[in-house]
């Protein structure tokens, strides 16, 4: 299968994000109720699978995007991995419904078959996009910055400089609690959206 994956600038994604957020989380709420944006408002099925990460997938979505399969082990005990898997799911549905529309996947070796037909190339670029709208969507800007401002008050309160590795790392894991994400979600927002350069200058200007 010849696919040629949509060149998607950071930016770019971010637009779709913030736009699937103004449309089915409107009363902005903190943490984004993925699962319920899919099941309830874009009545899309989310089947538990036993073993499916026995097949290195964690995830993958019906070619008639009314069904995402995820893995049963995250789904009943890794909460804010499932949150992210069913995120990165919906960048595939709103970045790729063309791609998925023609892969004709209803199974796991179908996917599995989907995946090594469109290209190591193609794959390597869809995953990247889709991950990067899982973070932008379950981390939206706004209250990004307001936690990130409560954190670095809080550092400079104990003397603890957001230059550091150990204190990003200590502010990474803080502000994730508050969205039920990864820390290393909210490092790669940190640092995809500049914030920490941000911090860096308003410490100048005091």
């Amino acid at each position: 299968m010849s696919i040629q994956a949509p060149r998607l600038t950071y930016n770019r994604i971010k637009l779709h994000a913030d736009t699937f957020l103004r449309e089915h989380n409107p009363e902005n709420k903190v943490p984004v109720p993925i699962e319920s944006i899919l099941d309830v408002k874009l009545e899309i099925n989310i089947i538990p699978v036993p073993g499916l990460i026995d097949f290195h997938v964690d995830a993958y979505t019906w070619s008639d995007l009314e069904s995402i399969m995820v893995d049963k082990f995250f789904y009943d005990k890794q909460t804010r991995r499932y949150r992210f898997t069913l995120a990165h799911e919906t960048g595939h549905i709103v970045l790729h419904s063309d791609i998925l529309k023609r892969s004709r996947v209803s199974s796991v070796d179908e996917y599995l078959d989907f995946v090594n037909d469109i290209g190591e190339e193609a794959h390597r670029w869809t995953e990247w996009q889709a991950d990067c709208f899982a973070g932008l969507l379950l981390v939206p800007s706004a209250p990004l910055v307001s936690k990130l401002q409560e954190a670095t008050k809080m550092c400079d309160e104990k003397g603890l400089s957001p230059k550091d590795i150990s204190t990003r790392g200590y502010i990474a894991d803080w502000i994730s609690d508050f969205f039920e994400v990864s820390a290393q979600t909210i490092e790669t927002r940190l640092v995809y959206d500049g914030l920490w350069e941000r911090v860096e200058r308003k410490k100048k200007t005091r």
